[in-house]
């Protein structure tokens, strides 16, 4: 009697351990490497505010990040949400159809932000460096502008930076109302200091500026 007391005590004390570990979300770096269709539950804080790359995702969804990497959130309603927000996701991890692994919300009320907030810092990157271990990140690179912005509309702009290791490809959004185009802004020749979110766009990477801020000219064009 005693003992089948014993073993239903320890049963009843695994049960909530079981639980809360069941309910612990995955890492996002961990998320990333799941098979396509395979529910996950993430936790990160908000590096790319809703609705920043609608013109070239065809969403309303932001990207997060933990201490492990980060990921984009394809959400189609636009949520109000500040970059720094800390949010819970339960959803699928998916392809975008372009290559770029996210992770789509399981329903309405498979997003919630939770206490706490936190802005991530984007890392120092060489631009030859930026590939499949900077996806989903937020990145700092600095390098020589090689050609002039192109449009490439009604998606945005393109144009490439290289600090002598690779060029890296910056895809501007026009939905984030940069005016990549305005004169004296980016020459070719020039240096730009690009701040922006790692996506995956069929073969390549590239970098995506959040806002005019994270474009800086440390050096303009030389003047001819």
């Amino acid at each position: 009697m005693i003992r089948s007391f014993s073993i239903a005590l320890l049963l009843c004390l695994a049960l909530p351990a079981t639980a809360a570990r069941a309910d612990a979300p995955t890492p996002i770096a961990s998320a990333r490497g799941l098979a396509r269709g395979t529910p996950a539950l993430v936790e990160g804080y908000v590096s790319v505010e809703p609705g920043r790359y609608a013109s070239s995702t065809g969403d309303q969804g932001f990207a997060i990040q933990d201490a492990s990497g980060g990921l984009y959130v394809s959400q189609a309603a636009r949520l109000k949400l500040a970059a720094g927000s800390r949010v819970r996701v339960q959803g699928r991890i998916e392809d975008d159809g372009h290559g770029q692994i996210v992770i789509v919300p399981a329903g309405p009320r498979a997003i919630r932000q939770l206490p706490g907030r936190r802005l991530p810092q984007p890392e120092p990157r060489r631009s030859g460096d930026i590939g499949a271990e900077a996806a989903g990140l937020l990145v700092r690179v600095s390098g020589r502008i090689s050609a002039p912005p192109q449009a490439d509309l009604p998606w945005g702009y393109k144009l490439h930076v290289d600090d002598g290791s690779g060029a890296v490809l910056v895809f501007i959004a026009a939905s984030t109302r940069i005016d990549a185009l305005r004169a004296g802004f980016i020459e070719t020749g020039g240096t730009l200091r690009v701040t922006g979110f790692v996506s995956r766009y069929e073969q390549h990477y590239e970098i995506l500026p959040r806002r005019r801020v994270d474009l800086e000219v440390l050096r303009p064009a030389p003047a001819e």
